[in-house]
């Protein structure tokens, strides 16, 4: 059986699996609910809509759109681009084209 409480002195609705007293979980899915929580509070979205969107980027479904690629001294360049809006999609730096 799965129990979740707040540990004594802490908030209910916290995040932090310190303050968390949890029972019958292993690490690794404790870790993943907790990435999925940040995740959603960053973004603004209801979990089930990180869910579908995370379940769709792991199926393939979405792709990022790769603009160009540029070597890694060019980042400055690259970010005059980025903050010019002269992009239709991101810019990759690599490394080891330098």
């Amino acid at each position: 059986a799965l129990t979740i409480a707040a540990k004594s002195g802490a908030a209910v609705d916290t995040c932090d699996t310190t303050k968390l007293q949890i029972n019958g979980l292993t690490a690794d899915v404790l870790s993943r609910m907790h990435r999925l929580v940040r995740l959603s509070r960053t973004l603004g979205w209801p979990l089930p809509d990180v869910d579908k969107a995370l379940q769709a980027a792991s199926a393939g479904k979405i792709r990022a759109i790769i603009d160009r690629t540029m070597p890694l001294s060019e980042a400055a360049e690259a970010h005059r681009i980025l903050e010019a809006n002269q992009t239709l999609g991101k810019i990759i730096l690599d490394p080891t084209k330098d």
